[in-house]
C-alpha cells in the first residue's frame, strides 16, 4: 500500500526559520532566515544543498521577504532576485539584488566569500545592498513578518502588507512607493498583534493569476484585494476565515489549483503549536482541514511549490520546544486534495485538454499530434470503465513521442556548426549561400521547437488528469477494502472456513492491486519527469537558437560597415562583395559578378567615374532600378566615409581621384559641385562657409548658385 505521509529528505545544512525561498529550475534557492544569513541552493533532483553566498554580518532578519524581479530578467539561465523588510519600527531598513546564475553549473560564478557591508559591485550569486534612495520602507514602518507579491499589468509594481494594517505599492523601476493611493489603509479586524507573519497570495482563476487581485488572511481577517492601477485605489472584499487558525501566525502556505494550503503555526494565545493542515477554495470561498498532517507540531517554517506543481516543500521551522530545526519535508500536492476534489479537477483538466486540441486544430499544423486523452468521462461505479480511463497505454503513447522529441533534439545539439568567420566571402554575402542557409534552419527548428512545447504542456494536463484519476481509483479501493473486511468479519461468525479463504483471496487481489497501482504511479512520475526535462530542454534550445542568429547577424553587420569604411581600398572581392550585398544575389550571380571585376580591372577610381548606364552595362544587370540602386548605394557609401576621412595616413590613395572630382576647398569629392565666375568649381557647402575668408569675396558672391 502507498504511504501519503510526508517525506523527509536532505537536512539542511544549517538551522533555519523564518526562512525565504525561491524555485529556480531544478533548485531551491534558501535565502537566509531569522537566525543566519547563509544562503543555499538545494538541488531536486541531486538532492544536495551548496552554499551560494550569505548577507552581510551587521544585518538581521525577522520575517524578511525575498521575490523573483520578474521585471528585469533578461537570460533563461539566470534570476533577479530582490531582498527586503525584516526590520522593525525605527530601525534602518535593508534592501538587497541579486543576480542569481546557478552554483551547478561548473561555467559558471560562485562566490566564497561573503558580501561585506556597503558591497556595490554587481558580482553575480552576492547580495548587493541598495542606497538610501532606492531601499524599501522608511524608519517608522514596521516590516516584521510583512508579505510582499509583484503585480501590476508590466509585473513592474511590488505590493507590500505590513503592520498594523498598511499595504504599499513600490514602483520598481524607479524603486519608490506611489504616491495619492486612496483606500491603502486594510479594513482589519482589531487584534493586539495587527498584520504579520500572514498569509498574502495572488488570485487565481484556472491557474491563471488575476491581474492585481490578492488574498490576505491574518488571524480573523480575511480580505479579497483589488488593484485598480489607473485610478490607484484599493478595494476589499470581506472573505471567510479558518475557524482553525484565527488564534494562529507564522504558518507557512502555498497556492494550487486556485486552493490555498496552510502548514502548521504558533497558537499566540497557548505558545502551542500545530500540525494541522488547512486548504481554502478560491472558487468556493470555503475552508477544510486536509487529512494529511505535518509529522509534528512546527511554525516558522516556508512552503513552497516546485516548478511541475506536483510537489510541496517544507522548509525549516521550530519546534514545540521552540528549537530551530534542519527538517526538509516534501509531499506530492495531490495528496493534499479529497478524492471529490481530485475528480473535479481531472474533470477540469479535461476541458482544457478538448480546447487545447480545438485550438491546435484550427491553427491547422503541419503535423497531427496524438491528444492521449480528449475526454474525461464521469465517474461511475464500473472499476472496468475507470481502468479503461487511467490505462497504461497512454503513458506509454505520450512517453514514446516524447522520447522522438529527445532523440531529434540530442541530434540539433550534436550537430556540427560552421563558424561564420569560417565560411567564404561568397558563402556569406550571398542571399543562397552557407551563412542564409544556417539561419533558414535555425528559424525553422526554432518553429518546430514551438510546435513541439504545445504538445508538451498538452501531454502535462494528460498527466496530471491521469494522476488525479489514479489517486481517485486508490481511494476508491482503500474503502471497498475496508467494507469487504467488515463483511468478512460478519461470515467469521457464521462459517469460518469459507470467510478464510475469502480473507486469503482478498489479500492477494489487494496485493495484485496494490502492485499495479504503484507500478502505474511509477509509470506516471516518469512520464511527468520527462515531459519536465523536455520543456526544460526545448526552451534552453530556442534560447540558444535565437542568441546563434543575433550573434551571426551582429557579426555580419559589423563586417559590412567595416567594408563601408575601406572603400576607397576595395579590391576586386570587395567591390563583388559590395554588389551582392547590394542586389541580395545568390552565389553564382556573386561569382559571375567577381569574374567580371577582375576581367575589367574595376577599381574604386573606375567606380567612381561608372554611371548608371555604365553599371547596367558593365554587369549585364537585369533591370535599369538594379544599376540606379547599386550607383545610388556607392554613391551613399563615398558621401557617408569621405576620402580624405578614410586615407588621411594614406596621401597616395587620394592621388588616384581625379583632380576635377575634388573640392579646392576641403579637398574632398564634391557632392553639390557649383561654377564661381572665376571659373573655378567648388563644392556648395565649402564655399558658402568659407567664402568672406577670400579677397575676391564679392565677386564669389555673384556666381551663379
Amino acid at each position: 500500500m502507498f504511504n501519503y505521509a510526508f517525506q523527509s529528505l536532505t537536512e539542511l545544512p544549517n538551522l533555519l526559520s523564518c526562512s525565504q525561498c525561491i524555485m529556480f529550475n531544478d533548485e531551491i534557492l534558501v535565502c537566509g532566515g531569522s537566525e543566519t544569513n547563509e544562503c543555499y541552493s538545494y538541488h531536486t533532483l541531486k538532492k544536495h544543498y551548496k552554499y551560494i553566498c550569505s548577507y552581510p554580518n551587521d544585518v538581521k532578519f525577522n520575517g524578511h521577504c525575498v521575490l523573483q524581479w520578474k521585471h528585469s530578467q533578461t537570460e533563461a539561465n539566470k534570476i533577479h532576485l530582490l531582498s527586503f523588510g525584516g526590520q522593525g519600527k525605527d530601525k534602518m531598513k535593508q534592501t538587497f539584488s541579486m543576480t542569481y546564475q546557478s552554483v551547478w553549473d561548473n561555467n559558471s560564478y560562485q562566490s566564497d566569500v561573503k558580501s561585506e557591508p556597503g558591497s556595490v559591485v554587481q558580482t553575480p550569486n552576492v547580495w548587493n545592498r541598495h542606497e538610501q534612495d532606492s531601499k524599501i520602507g522608511t524608519i517608522e514602518d514596521n516590516l516584521e513578518g510583512m508579505r510582499g507579491l509583484i503585480g501590476g499589468k508590466n509585473n513592474d509594481l511590488l505590493f507590500i502588507t505590513h503592520n498594523p494594517q498598511n499595504i504599499e505599492v513600490i514602483d520598481l523601476k524607479i524603486m519608490k512607493s506611489l504616491t495619492g493611493i486612496r483606500n491603502n489603509i486594510m479594513p482589519i479586524k482589531k487584534h493586539e498583534y495587527g498584520i504579520g507573519y500572514h498569509c498574502f497570495v495572488p488570485l487565481t482563476m484556472n491557474n491563471e493569476k488575476v491581474i492585481n487581485h490578492f488574498i490576505l488572511f491574518c488571524h480573523s481577517t480575511g480580505l479579497l484585494i483589488k488593484y485598480d492601477e489607473q485610478n490607484k485605489a484599493f478595494d476589499c472584499e470581506e472573505l471567510p476565515t479558518c475557524p482553525y487558525l484565527q488564534q494562529f501566525r507564522s504558518y507557512s502556505f502555498v497556492y494550487c489549483n486556485d486552493c490555498i494550503f496552510t502548514f502548521g503555526g504558533l497558537n499566540i494565545a497557548t505558545s502551542c503549536r500545530s500540525k494541522n493542515v488547512s486548504m481554502y477554495s478560491m472558487k468556493d470561498k470555503i475552508w477544510s482541514q486536509c487529512n494529511s498532517t505535518l509529522p509534528k507540531e512546527t511554525s516558522a517554517t516556508f512552503a513552497l511549490l516546485d516548478n511541475n506543481n506536483m510537489n510541496v516543500h517544507i522548509i525549516g521551522g521550530r519546534n514545540t520546544q521552540n528549537k530551530i530545526q534542519k527538517t526538509h519535508l516534501r509531499i506530492n500536492a495531490f495528496e493534499l486534495f479529497e478524492k471529490s476534489q481530485l475528480y473535479k479537477m481531472a474533470n477540469a483538466n479535461a476541458q482544457e485538454i478538448v480546447r487545447l486540441r480545438k485550438e491546435i486544430e484550427k491553427m491547422k499544423l503541419e503535423r497531427p499530434y496524438v491528444i492521449p486523452m480528449e475526454r474525461v468521462r464521469e465517474y461511475a461505479n464500473d472499476r472496468k470503465e475507470q481502468n479503461e480511463v487511467i490505462s497504461d497505454s497512454s503513458e506509454e503513447k505520450m512517453q514514446t513521442e516524447m522520447k522522438i522529441f529527445e532523440k531529434q533534439l540530442n541530434e540539433w545539439k550534436q550537430e556540427k556548426r560552421i563558424i561564420s568567420h569560417e565560411m567564404g566571402w561568397n558563402d556569406i554575402w550571398s542571399y543562397d549561400g552557407a551563412f542564409q542557409q544556417i539561419k533558414n534552419k535555425d528559424l525553422t527548428r526554432m518553429d518546430n521547437i514551438s510546435s513541439f512545447l504545445k504538445t508538451l504542456l498538452i501531454f502535462r494536463n494528460s498527466i496530471n488528469v491521469c494522476f488525479c484519476l489514479l489517486l481517485f481509483v486508490i481511494f476508491e479501493h482503500e474503502c471497498t477494502t475496508k467494507y469487504g473486511k467488515e463483511i468478512t468479519e460478519r461470515q467469521n461468525a457464521i462459517k469460518q472456513q469459507i470467510a478464510k479463504k475469502i480473507v486469503e483471496k482478498m489479500q492477494l487481489k489487494e496485493e495484485a492491486d496494490a502492485a499495479q497501482n504503484q507500478q502505474h504511479m511509477i509509470q506516471i512520475n516518469e512520464t511527468n519527469a520527462l515531459n519536465g526535462t523536455l520543456l526544460k530542454c526545448c526552451d534552453e534550445f530556442n534560447i540558444k537558437l535565437q542568441q546563434l542568429i543575433e550573434g551571426s547577424q551582429k557579426w555580419k553587420e559589423k563586417q559590412w560597415s567595416e567594408l563601408e569604411k575601406k572603400w576607397s581600398v576595395w579590391n576586386s572581392q570587395e567591390i563583388a562583395i559590395f554588389v551582392a550585398h547590394t542586389l541580395k544575389c545568390k552565389k553564382s550571380k556573386v561569382n559571375y559578378f567577381h569574374e567580371i571585376i577582375e576581367r575589367k580591372r574595376l577599381d574604386r577610381t573606375s567606380l567612381l567615374k561608372m554611371s548608371k548606364n555604365d553599371w547596367m552595362d558593365i554587369f549585364n544587370l537585369e533591370t535599369f532600378s538594379q544599376a540606379c540602386l547599386i550607383h545610388d548605394s556607392f554613391t551613399q557609401i563615398c558621401n557617408k566615409y569621405p576620402i580624405h576621412v578614410i586615407d588621411s595616413a594614406d596621401n597616395n590613395a587620394q592621388q588616384d581621384i581625379p583632380k576635377e572630382f575634388l573640392c579646392p576647398l576641403s579637398n574632398c569629392i564634391m557632392k553639390d559641385p557649383v561654377i564661381a565666375l572665376d571659373g573655378v568649381t567648388y563644392d556648395r557647402s565649402s564655399i558658402l562657409n568659407r567664402y568672406h575668408t577670400f579677397p575676391n569675396a564679392a565677386i564669389l558672391l555673384m556666381m551663379d548658385i
